[in-house]
């Protein structure tokens, strides 16, 4: 059976293979990996769209121009075959089914040892299901959207008539869905303290892709560590989630946490933002470690999490 720890063993090879390679140690490794796989998926529907400005490989990994020369500069490698066998996989474990394969690296390769530890899959499927429950409320939401939406209930007059249930879902998808939007209510999934998004995944796959694709579902949330941030977003781009929604804390105004992000996260980190303009890194770090420490205590208990609301 295929897990997530199968395709994180493939990652963390081709890391440690560039970590004896360029001398540099397994977080700076993965905070490259991350970053070049995120501007990789960012940029994958336009290389996709036109290979001819990728180059030989399209899809091949991508890093930053401070990465390349950083590497060329300091042990004169070029990063990007061994990057790309890494990025490979995740998008191998992606065609699989929904899993943190990037938060089993982080944990396991990247920061071990170091009290950073994200919700296990299972509990956070457990939770989400205690929380969501099953697919009624998205249905729901669509019954009544279309009910206010004239075009919308056209089509579905349409939908009816049609026999062929492929061609039935087509016009559900093509027709009808778009003319509900000013009217549909999203599900909003939310966490202040996402780690690397395993709850957002766990989310996800309670829904059909067309919900997830067509932003029927949106994902918010928050993070207090930046590689954090970015391992989350590059995990809701691998799914085809919206990650744009997903904030690093630190760089968000006071007035924006205490507007979207609940207690005891919003003291938390409007006293770490503090802590940092006043140049007390200390005070950073220990506030760290206590949204470390309250992620462990998410993970020890399985009670729904009051931060994954629907709206």
């Amino acid at each position: 059976m295929t897990t997530p720890e199968t395709f994180a063993d493939e990652v963390i090879r081709s890391l440690k293979e560039l970590e004896a390679a360029s001398g540099f140690g397994p977080s700076t490794v993965f905070e490259d990996f991350v970053a070049g796989t995120l501007l990789t998926l960012e940029r994958l529907p336009d290389l996709m769209s036109h290979p001819e400005d990728g180059g030989d490989k399209p899809v091949e990994i991508q890093v930053t121009d401070r990465v390349l020369t950083r590497y060329r500069q300091e042990c004169d490698l070029d990063p990007r075959e061994l990057l790309g066998e890494a990025f490979y996989a995740l998008i191998d474990s992606a065609t699989t089914d929904y899993m943190d394969v990037l938060g089993s690296v982080y944990m396991a390769h990247g920061y071990p040892n170091q009290g950073r530890v994200f919700t296990p899959w299972e509990e956070a499927c457990e939770m989400v299901v205690s929380t969501l429950g099953d697919r009624e409320d998205l249905a729901m939401r669509i019954e009544a959207a279309i009910a206010q939406s004239p075009a919308a209930r056209a089509a579905m007059i349409a939908v009816r008539a049609l026999d062929d249930p492929d061609e039935a879902k087509a016009w559900f998808l093509n027709r009808v869905l778009p003319a509900t939007y000013r009217y549909y209510n999203p599900i909003m999934m939310r966490d202040p303290c996402v780690g690397t998004g395993t709850m957002f995944l766990a989310a996800a796959s309670l829904y059909p892709d067309w919900a997830i694709h067509k932003r029927l579902v949106q994902f918010h949330g928050q993070d207090i560590d930046p590689i954090c941030v970015l391992t989350a977003k590059a995990n809701m781009l691998l799914y085809g989630l919206n990650g744009s929604h997903i904030q690093y804390a630190l760089a968000m105004s006071e007035a924006e946490l205490t507007r979207v992000v609940p207690d005891p996260w919003c003291g938390l980190y409007v006293d770490a933002r503090r802590a940092r303009d006043e140049g007390d890194e200390d005070r950073v770090e220990e506030i760290t470690q206590v949204v470390r420490q309250a992620r462990v205590e998410r993970t020890e208990d399985v009670t729904p999490p009051t931060t994954i609301l629907g709206n």
